[in-house]
């Protein structure tokens, strides 16, 4: 017997230690933002099309944003 394939579909590979994440497994915390009805549907057809949850899609989005801007920095720019 072959080993078996999950089916879910996963973002691409970004190089990240799953393992690291899980140090803030303790999600405690929510984000709010404003979008339209349209906006929200297009948003969550997505992360549905690709069988992830929409705030791990929206992780995701951050996950590829941190590494456009280059390793070794977390989140946006420091001003200063």
């Amino acid at each position: 017997m072959g080993r078996k394939v999950s089916k879910r579909k996963v973002l691409p590979d970004l190089g990240l230690d799953p393992r690291k994440l899980d140090a803030d497994a303790a999600k405690t915390l929510r984000i709010g933002l404003r979008v339209s009805p349209s906006e929200k549907r297009e948003v969550e057809a997505t992360a549905r099309r690709l069988g992830v949850s929409l705030s791990d899609y929206l992780m995701g989005l951050h996950a590829q944003a941190v590494a456009a801007l280059g390793k070794g920095r977390k989140g946006g720019r420091s001003r200063g």
